[in-house]
């Protein structure tokens, strides 16, 4: 997709499900997710540091970007305490107003990323989530806080606590949300 036709007001999904590998850096390590054509020898020219995931959420012209990664890598550790706000009115008109870069990984610095039957354990939860199970309060809508507060302890579950996916905001005070087209939702609004 072309980039430069997103407006101010457009939204931006991105999933990756595939391959990661970190790199030892001065004071610590630097991850790295790996396209089909990444050289391991080469990490820096060959694929996409996660530390400039934010630095690519604010180039795009979307307000709100969320990445969702399904990879395996150990050098970005993404945590915040999860508390989901509820879905009102108020909490939906703040949230549309400010931009944002949100990231919600599979997993946090060091674990490996565990498929099931050629599928993510992660990928499932996201997808069952997104199905509208992550919508606790039955509103309609999925902020990413919420889908992340509803995948973490699943996916841990699962997981034998070998995965504990995390959530971040990259960048901005505004929220990535979406919409569940079988539910109503309380107000209409433009996502």
């Amino acid at each position: 997709r072309d980039f430069s036709k997103m407006g101010p007001d457009d939204r931006l999904f991105v999933f990756f499900a595939g391959h990661g590998e970190t790199l030892a850096v001065k004071g610590g390590e630097e991850g790295f997710l790996l396209p089909v054509d990444a050289d391991p020898a080469s990490l820096p020219s060959t694929s996409i540091s996660m530390d400039d995931l934010k630095k690519i959420g604010r180039r795009v012209k979307a307000k709100h970007v969320l990445f969702v990664l399904d990879a395996c890598f150990s050098g970005f550790a993404a945590s915040r305490d999860i508390k989901p706000r509820p879905v009102n009115d108020l909490y939906i008109a703040s949230a549309l107003k400010e931009p944002v870069v949100q990231v919600l990984t599979a997993g946090r610095k060091g674990e490996r990323a565990i498929e099931d039957g050629g599928q993510g354990l992660f990928t499932r939860r996201l997808i069952t989530g997104l199905r509208g199970a992550a919508d606790v309060e039955g509103q309609g809508l999925i902020s990413v806080e919420q889908l992340a507060a509803w995948i973490s302890p699943k996916v841990v579950e699962d997981s034998a606590s070998k995965m504990h996916p995390q959530y971040s905001r990259l960048d901005g005070e505004g929220q990535f949300l979406f919409a569940l087209s079988s539910r109503p939702t309380a107000t209409k609004i433009e996502l």
